[in-house]
């Protein structure tokens, strides 16, 4: 009777192990770290989703209201804010700014500055300035 002989198996054990699992492990940690930096900045960026958006409101109208709001106070520099036209509907939660705000006003949100300005276009004021709080 003929001997059968099977090819040589792969090893996984040795000091090779220990590097092949260093690896992964290190490549899991920064795939975790990325999910975990997505989904925060994911989480940030969909409470600002939650108010309502005025969809007619052109890329030029929103510079003419950036620009005359930029008149009154000082806007923080290098980031473009979300415009907000106000509704009675809107729920926009606790704060001084939504307690004033009326139909008709402007909410202009700039989240990396963490600050939030209420403008009248009627009377061309800014009835509200203060720091943009996000709830956990």
């Amino acid at each position: 009777m003929k001997k059968i002989h099977f090819p040589t198996v792969i090893s996984f054990a040795g000091p090779r192990l220990a590097v092949r699992l260093l690896v992964i492990t290190g490549l899991l940690c920064l795939l975790a770290g990325g999910v975990l930096l997505w989904f925060t900045s994911y989480r940030q960026t969909s409470r600002l989703k939650t108010f309502t958006i005025n969809p007619g409101l052109a890329p030029t109208g929103t510079v003419d209201i950036i620009t005359k709001v930029g008149r009154l106070i000082a806007l923080p520099q290098g980031e473009k804010p979300t415009v907000i036209i106000y509704s009675d509907k809107m729920q926009l939660g606790e704060g001084t700014i939504t307690q004033l705000a009326k139909p008709g006003d402007i909410i202009l949100l700039y989240p990396m500055a963490k600050k939030a300005f209420l403008y009248d276009p009627k009377k061309d004021i800014i009835l509200e300035a203060g720091p943009l709080r996000f709830s956990e």
